[in-house]
């Protein structure tokens, strides 16, 4: 009896140190709170802040150009049959006058969001004609004889470019770079004694402008300008009615570099001086009812007079 009480009263000794022990534990232990729910968190993309065009490059871009042009042109046809001793057909070379319009223009807000600056866009349109004096021979079979005569020419051209402005480079406040893309189409038509030919170009082209325009007071009226493109005939076309002649020419590259400057005495007037040198070739047609172009190679240099309305 007296071994089942001390048994009874150890149980319950021990159950009351256990307990207070837990509850101790408990009483001392920190509170868990509850975590917060996480919030989304919303990522946005932010565009660069735009770079300020520069002020003088939107007055000077931002007009309407009337231009007189002289073109001096050299072409050349090659005689790959072998009937000529020195391998040329015939050669076209002379001076062309003419006159151009051209509406240029350059924007101050970004065009999209993740650009920095407005776009700088150019449509221009040219039309020259005169006679040049050509040198070559009168076929008749495979007999050649020499033969000169003066030739008349029209070109009619028209072209468009579009181009991101950049700053920030070396003299930045001076100093504006315009990486464009070109397209332009020519018709030339060439009046020679027995028959025309008319000509058909298409091509894209890829380039870079730099304008300069100087800070010191006695140049500051001043803007100068260098270009250079490459790129290449999307599509050429020869076409002689008279003999009933049409096809198509093989593709060439088309290489131009030119420079010019600007001297504007007004907010709304200005004046340019401009030259350009343009390089291109093309194929050899395929045989037409007896007929084919021959390969040729073309080198024109130009000279612009313009005067500018700027807006």
């Amino acid at each position: 009896m007296i071994r089942k009480v001390f048994r009874m009263q150890y149980k319950v000794w021990v159950g009351s140190w256990v307990l207070g022990c837990t509850a101790t534990a408990w009483a001392q232990a920190p509170a868990i709170e509850a975590t917060p729910p996480v919030a989304a968190v919303a990522v946005a993309v932010v565009a660069p802040d735009p770079v300020p065009a520069l002020p003088w490059a939107l007055a000077v871009n931002r007009r309407v150009q009337f231009s007189s042009a002289l073109l001096k042109s050299h072409y050349r046809e090659h005689d790959t049959a072998g009937l000529t001793p020195d391998g040329v057909l015939d050669t076209e070379q002379g001076h062309i006058r003419g006159n151009g319009l051209a509406v240029r223009w350059q924007g101050d807000t970004p065009w999209l969001p993740v650009a920095r600056q407005g776009l700088w866009v150019e449509w221009s349109y040219q039309y020259l004609s005169g006679q040049t004096r050509y040198q070559g021979y009168l076929q008749k079979g495979n007999a050649l004889t020499p033969y000169g005569a003066k030739t008349g020419n029209a070109y009619s051209t028209w072209q468009a470019r579009l181009g991101v402005p950049l700053v920030g480079l070396p003299a930045p406040e001076q100093v504006q770079w315009v990486p464009y893309v070109q397209y332009g189409q020519q018709r030339w038509q060439r009046n020679l004694v027995q028959y025309s030919e008319i000509f058909r170009y298409h091509w894209w082209a890829a380039g870079l402008l730099a304008q300069w325009h100087p800070q010191q007071a006695a140049l500051q009226n001043w803007t100068v300008e260098l270009d250079a493109s490459t790129g290449r005939h999307s599509h050429a076309h020869i076409q002689t009615p008279a003999m009933d002649f049409a096809a198509s020419l093989p593709t060439k590259p088309i290489y131009r570099f030119g420079m010019s400057a600007t001297y504007q005495w007004h907010p709304q007037w200005s004046v340019t001086g401009s030259w350009q040198l343009q390089r291109s070739h093309s194929g050899a047609s395929a045989v037409v009812n007896g007929f084919q172009e021959p390969t040729s190679r073309s080198s024109q240099q130009q000279w612009q007079l313009a005067l500018n309305l700027h807006f």
